[in-house]
């Protein structure tokens, strides 16, 4: 329930009297327990939204021209205080929310203005949490902008409490296989979660909004970094390049109000980290952030406190430059007015095991790291992630061919193992996006919640690029009988080389009516685009399982695909496609007016053939045959 949505149950009470009237002539005893027991339940709410006055301060409460104090973090670890004037209130400033406008002050505000990554700051008047500085305008030359009232912000802890699946183990270090950083031996979209955050964050000018959430990255190659960018910017957060701090700069520190917060996205030999400011503390549940991270709803994200290196100072905005220190708990929430998490608890995430080996030598270099489960970001975090790895171990942007063989662990069903193969100029771009638009699948399919328990990839990269294009083709017969074969010779045109040839055999079925059959000969990306015109419903999958099974039996780029059609209809019913019907079914399919389920196909594939080439291929072409009997 949000801090807003207790005005409904408020509303309940007025039927309180209707139903008192009603249960005066019942004599039940059990009644008046149920009865007693309904006013109850909608009190309580009411009753635990209400502030605690020794604690803090209501929205309603704060006036221009009172005076207060704010705890962040400007150096290293040590929490400090800042100067807090406030200038008004905002009424609805926002959806559902009222900003309280002040002047800060103290510290170095007075030279960097506001700060990035100092959302979540608490703010006290007479000793009471007012609320977390959590907005800002750019450009601005006075250190003016706007805190989020700490009774919206404690709405995050009821959302958290009701939250299924937050048992969680114990807290415990990453146990990685070797030390963390050490070698041994068109990405895929981000959806839009429709918040109001991501219109404010790109909004410019005069507009108040939720103050840019620095997100620090270690280990990352800058052209990776570049790819970030816009994807980041869209949800209000800045890319930053910053390192690591040594395992004796790790020290365990209290989370405590003020202290920076920070939110891990990837963890391991790279690192990405938002960085905020806590806000409030009780017991193992803390607070901060005053804005969303992302509008992610629940969320199960690992969460630490963070060391200072400096402030940047910007005429833009200023920001943090800050490093993680040792796993603390998880975040739990991330809404509208903040995010929530559970100190001492542990996350579920991605394992992920990544080896790279050259044909040049022997040499296996291996990375790890664990990233986030969630299907908006980790389909993203993969991509980034692995094409960042080939970076590092010194692929560069020039002619190669790479290949991959990926196993994902998937809790509940059998791995998917999945491989393909790649060709050009950058194949690491590509690759690496593949990879990322599998896990966007798994995690957003529509059938049921996927979780990855594990994701090892192989990669094989050969410094030379092995592609070719399909110029022509011949069958050795036009005219051909059921049951007769026909032998399809194809001719490649390598990059930089000369002229191959693949043959293969096509039998034509004993049942095959007469008239005309084509045969269609492509690379495998043409091979998918006529089967998902062909028959899209066979996409349209029904169960995880359906799905499961086109990932693992999906063509490879180096294979030639020829497939004997015929024009003549069929049907897909549930995604599974039914090529042999009667012509009598086919007439009451095609007939009938429900939808969705099912739908007819307009050409059949009577056989198909996957020929391997030494090549990475493009291209298709279709051959005309005649069936006589």
């Amino acid at each position: 329930m949000t801090w807003e949505r207790t005005s409904i149950t408020l509303e309940a009470n007025v039927n309180i009297t209707a139903i008192f009237e009603e249960v005066s002539i019942l004599k039940s005893m059990w009644l008046w327990a149920f009865l007693f027991w309904f006013l109850f339940s909608l009190v309580m709410p009411v009753l635990s939204a209400e502030l605690d006055s020794t604690r803090f301060m209501p929205v309603d409460q704060v006036k221009p021209g009172m005076v207060g104090v704010g705890k962040t973090v400007f150096s290293g670890t040590r929490i400090e205080e800042f100067g807090v004037e406030i200038l008004g209130v905002l009424k609805k400033a926002r959806p559902h929310g009222d900003i309280i406008l002040a002047r800060f002050s103290g510290g170095p505000l007075e030279k960097t203005g506001l700060i990035q990554g100092m959302s979540g700051s608490p703010v006290y008047i007479d000793g009471k949490l007012i609320g977390a500085q959590a907005f800002g305008w750019s450009f601005s030359t006075e250190p003016i902008g706007g805190i989020t009232p700490i009774g919206e912000m404690l709405a995050l802890w009821q959302q958290m409490e009701s939250q299924p699946g937050t048992e969680r183990g114990a807290l415990e270090a990453p146990d990685y296989p070797w030390e963390m950083g050490e070698s041994v031996g068109g990405a895929f979209p981000l959806k839009d979660a429709g918040n109001e955050y991501l219109q404010l964050a790109s909004a410019q000018g005069s507009a108040l909004v939720p103050l840019k959430t620095p997100v620090m990255l270690t280990g990352f190659d800058g052209r990776v970094v570049d790819q970030m960018a816009p994807v980041f910017e869209r949800y209000g957060l800045v890319p930053i390049q910053t390192g690591s701090l040594a395992d004796e700069e790790t020290e365990d520190l209290p989370l405590e109000p003020g202290t920076s917060l920070a939110v891990q996205l990837v963890r391991g030999d790279v690192n990405i980290s938002a960085i905020g400011t806590l806000t409030y503390r009780d017991g193992d549940r803390i607070m901060g952030f005053g804005h969303p991270l992302f509008s992610a709803g629940a969320v199960d994200f690992p969460m630490t406190a963070a060391h200072v290196h400096s402030i940047l100072a910007s005429q833009m905005i200023s920001f943090k430059l800050a490093s993680t220190t040792k796993p603390m708990g998880v975040l739990r929430q991330d809404r509208r007015a903040g995010v929530a998490g559970i100190i001492g608890q542990a996350p579920l995430l991605i394992p992920i095991h990544l080896s790279i080996h050259s044909q040049n030598d022997d040499e296996v270099e291996s990375f790890f790291f664990e990233i986030i489960d969630d299907k908006f970001f980790s389909p993203n975090l993969i991509t980034w992630t692995t094409l960042n790895s080939l970076l590092a171990s010194g692929t560069m942007l020039e002619d190669a061919t790479m290949e991959f063989e990926a196993r994902i662990g998937i809790d509940g069903h059998p791995d998917l193992e999945v491989s393909n193969i790649f060709s050009g100029t950058m194949p690491q771009v590509v690759l690496a996006t593949e990879l990322g638009e599998i896990v966007g699948l798994l995690l957003g399919n529509e059938m049921e919640e996927v979780s990855l328990k594990a994701f090892s990839v192989d990669i094989t990269v050969e410094p030379l690029m092995r592609a070719a294009r399909i110029s022509s083709a011949r069958a050795d017969k036009r005219t051909v009988r059921p049951g007769e074969d026909v032998q399809v010779t194809v001719f490649l045109t390598p990059y930089r080389g000369e002229e191959r040839t693949l043959s293969t055999i096509i039998g034509v079925p004993e049942d095959a009516p007469e008239g005309r059959l084509a045969l269609q000969i492509s690379d495998a990306s043409a091979s998918m685009k006529w089967e998902q015109k062909r028959a899209p419903l066979r996409f349209k999958f029904q169960n995880l399982p359906q799905l499961l099974e086109v990932l693992g039996k999906l063509e490879k780029n180096d294979e030639l695909i020829v497939k004997l059609v015929m024009a003549r209809g069929g049907a897909v019913i549930k995604g599974q496609e039914l090529p042999s019907l009667p012509p009598s079914a086919l007439a009451v399919l095609h007939g009938s007016r429900q939808e969705g389920e099912g739908d007819m196909t307009h050409e059949m594939v009577l056989v198909e053939r996957r020929v391997s080439a030494d090549y990475v291929l493009s291209g298709q072409i279709s051959l005309p045959l005649v069936v006589k009997r």
